[in-house]
């Protein structure tokens, strides 16, 4: 009787979790936060040095002349993961952790990334970072910022657009 009640409760939670977690009535039932799996692209606004003045097209909050540059993001999405790969010019960050915050104000993807740098560029060393996105379901759009480790001390934006 136990190992029965086990194995259907593991059942249910494994295609709760993995296929009808976004589906209404379910999704307000279990406290689902959005779905935001698939492909957004737009671009990241970045502080390098790696670009000439001309190239500025804004300022950050800080100070820094941020460059444009066109990025895609790809999450993939389950009830109980995230992942979160960001595809830029000159290399591609995998996250390492994320979480999504969905109880009070707009819903906020907040995740941890590697990114193994680029051999091609030198300035492009392998670092880690910080990135927390707002999405609105209105526009559906994600936007926030982003920061990096001591090994790049970098500050940016990042604003996307859901295209699949």
């Amino acid at each position: 009787m136990t190992i029965s009640f086990v194995l259907a409760s593991t059942a249910v939670y494994f295609v709760v979790a993995r296929g009808l977690w976004n589906i209404w009535p379910i999704s307000l039932a279990i406290g689902s936060p959005p779905d935001l799996s698939g492909e957004w692209t737009g671009h990241l606004y970045t502080d390098t040095d790696e670009y000439d003045d001309e190239d500025v097209v804004a300022i950050n909050e800080l100070g820094y002349g941020l460059v444009k540059m066109e990025a895609t993001l790809r999450i993939r999405q389950s009830w109980d993961r995230i992942l979160v790969e960001l595809v830029g010019p000159n290399s591609t960050s995998k996250s390492t952790g994320a979480t999504i915050l969905f109880d009070d104000g707009p819903p906020t993807l907040t995740y941890n990334y590697d990114n193994g740098g680029d051999d091609f560029h030198d300035e492009l060393d392998q670092h880690a970072g910080t990135t927390t996105i707002e999405y609105d379901s209105e526009t559906e759009t994600l936007e926030g910022t982003y920061y990096t480790g001591p090994k790049r001390e970098n500050y940016g934006r990042l604003e996307v657009e859901r295209t699949l």
